[in-house]
């Protein structure tokens, strides 16, 4: 047995050909034996820290474990297992296909592209006997623990042509033996854990982790400045390679081990499980991967690398005939989600829509997509979240924005982490002004369509409507024709008051004479306050009645003067009278036209008379006994 001197430590080592002899340790003046058959090395570090280095080549035996019943989770029962976690085959050394198993399941639950194949659509599958056996006494082959030339559609030298010969051949490995240029270490966790390469002392299977010998956790075990390479330390560096950050890992002996009482426990163990990490479990001389747990008993649930099946062992005892030694633990950061801030679109005078593309989700199942926004770049608000399970576009409608206003926005994903958008700003179009409506609620004297109008100026109203906030009437116009049709044409042959500027909603007839018993048609449009002109309201009609008129009374017959009141403004045609219209005692109309008097006879003629109201001289009504006669005002 030799002891080889390295600056800052001891080492004492020996392995030959696969085959572990007891290693010595002196810690100082009395040496101690140590028990593990696989133990590689111990030494002291340039801290001080006794370091155990132990192999794991653990190559599958023939009788194997029996399977075990997995039950679902059961938290309440103390029972939890994770989901989504492969199981591989022994494929060219148990810790790199743990570590597969163990990158798989993270593929599989949010951390993409651990596996980078073309194998069940670049998604991780759950078995690897889809790629066929192995050579050189390797049951399985499977590219996340060791890539292969022509296994998975690979085309250049790979782990396999590099490094392995068969089980437990020590090496030199074939790049060395044959003279080419070493595969630049990528994809597969066995390039980065060290196994199967003889570079680092490691014959065809074998992984080496380091271990403080008083059970406290041995954090990125960087074992390269002694020539080797820890498994644990090519978790790290695997994980890096796929673009990921690692909170912290390390290798530790669970508790109780040759006597600590600083190592890993069950309890430790569950935490991890509950928080969704498997473990590497390591016995001696062979490395599983932990992913579950149930309380009653202190079982662990594994995948030991052996076959397909799922298997349990008590923590702390054995398994298969071998120790619980230790744990190797890696905790990857979480990854926020990525998105970037795209330009806003359907920008008016008051919204706007504010536009993102989720482009990763991160490791979190479902994110929220909100929007910062305001007119500075503090922004001070932000839209209401919008939970998403799957990347593309997130849009959301800005309304209520003040016009030729300059806003700035970034997108916000928050999931594991909270990630931003770049700022983007847009500035909302100038204010557009919309014409108003029709007018809302024609009416005549208060009527829809009345009948039977007496007022000879009849009053017109309506209510001002216009979509902009705000506006208010600036104008009217109103037409009153005696046709459908004239009304139709915009001709106001009756009435046309032509634009007026007010804002009032209603207003009086001031058109040409309106006969009895006559339908009239008439419409109304607005202007706002900006002098836009909106249409006009639907026709609408009002119907004249026959007038009651005014009463002269006669006490006896002889002549009277009489006259209409002078508010009158119409006239009264006698000629177009009906005799109907005028009773039998009335036998005349005289009047004084300046000159001479002229007359009307009913039912005989005369002179053209018409009845004024207003008039200085009265008219002189011949009438044969008293009575009285309604004139007809029109």
């Amino acid at each position: 047995m030799s002891a080889k001197r390295i600056p800052g430590v001891i080492i004492t080592a020996a392995l030959l050909l696969g085959i572990i002899v007891p290693s010595l340790f002196n810690p100082g003046p009395a040496a101690a034996e140590i028990e593990n058959p696989y133990l590689v090395s111990t030494f002291v570090d340039e801290d001080g820290e006794r370091i155990g280095v132990i192999d794991f080549p653990g190559r599958p035996p023939e009788i194997k474990a029996a399977a075990a019943v997995v039950p679902e989770s059961r938290v309440q029962m103390g029972i939890s297992v994770l989901g989504e976690v492969p199981t591989f085959d022994w494929s060219y050394g148990c810790s790199a296909t743990s570590a597969a198993m163990l990158f798989g399941y993270y593929d599989r639950t949010g951390y993409r592209d651990m596996y980078t194949g073309p194998t069940s659509g670049g998604v991780c599958p759950l078995y690897n006997y889809i790629w066929g056996p192995g050579i050189g006494g390797s049951p399985g082959e499977c590219p996340l623990s060791a890539t292969h030339d022509g296994i998975d559609g690979r085309t250049t030298r790979g782990h396999v042509d590099d490094y392995w010969i068969e089980y437990l051949d020590p090496g030199p490995d074939p790049w060395i033996v044959n003279g080419w240029i070493e595969h630049t270490p990528e994809g597969c966790t066995g390039d980065f854990m060290g196994t199967n390469q003889s570079a680092f002392g490691n014959p065809d299977g074998s992984t080496i982790f380091g271990f403080y010998e008083d059970g406290k956790p041995f954090f990125d075990p960087d074992l390269s400045p002694y020539g080797m390479r820890d498994g644990c330390h090519g978790l790290r560096l695997f994980a890096e390679s796929r673009g990921y950050s690692v909170a912290t890992n390390f290798n530790q002996y669970i508790y109780g081990y040759q006597g600590n009482t600083q190592g890993f426990t069950f309890s430790d163990f569950m935490a991890e499980i509950d928080a969704g990490r498997p473990v590497l479990i390591q016995v001696e001389g062979h490395t599983m991967l932990g992913y579950g747990y149930d309380t009653t008993g202190s079982v662990v649930y594994i995948h030991d690398t052996w076959d397909y099946s799922s298997h349990a062992m008590t923590w702390g005892g054995s398994y298969s005939g071998r120790q619980h030694v230790a744990v190797s633990v890696i905790r990857l950061a979480e990854v926020a989600p990525s998105l970037t801030t795209a330009n806003a679109s359907e920008i008016t005078d008051s919204s706007a829509t504010l536009n993102a593309n989720l482009s990763d989700l991160g490791t979190a199942p479902i994110v929220t997509v909100s929007f910062e926004w305001g007119e500075t770049t503090a922004y001070g608000s932000e839209t209401t979240p919008e939970v998403r399970d799957t990347t593309g576009l997130v849009s959301f409608g800005l309304p209520g924005l003040s016009p030729d206003t300059t806003y700035h926005y970034r997108a916000k994903a928050v999931g594991d982490g909270t990630s931003y958008g770049g700022d983007k700003s847009f500035t909302t179009e100038p204010t557009t002004n919309h014409p108003p409506d029709a007018p809302l609620s024609p009416l005549c004297q208060g009527e829809t369509n009345p009948t039977g109008v007496t007022d000879p100026t009849p009053g017109f109203s309506w209510t001002f409507s216009d979509p902009d906030e705000g506006d208010t009437q600036g104008a009217y116009r109103i037409l009153v024709a005696s046709s459908l049709a004239s009304l139709a044409a915009g001709n106001g042959d009756m009435w046309d008051s032509g634009k007026i500027g007010s804002g009032a909603g209603e207003a009086s007839y001031a058109g040409t004479t309106l006969a009895q018993s006559r339908t009239y048609y008439w419409k109304v449009k607005t202007w706002d306050n900006h002098d836009a002109g909106g249409p006009y309201c639907s026709q609408q009609q009002f119907t004249m009645g026959a007038t009651t008129g005014h009463v002269w009374a006669f006490s006896a017959a002889g002549f009277f003067p009489r006259h209409l009141p002078d508010a009158y403004t119409g006239e009264v045609v006698l000629a177009d009278l009906s005799l109907d219209d005028i009773p039998d005692e009335v036998q005349g109309v005289w009047w004084w036209n300046g000159a001479e008097w002229v007359f009307w006879v009913p039912g005989v003629g005369g002179e053209l008379i018409t009845l004024k109201g207003g008039l200085e001289a009265d008219y002189s009504v011949l009438v044969s006994g008293p009575g009285d006669w309604t004139v007809p005002l029109p």
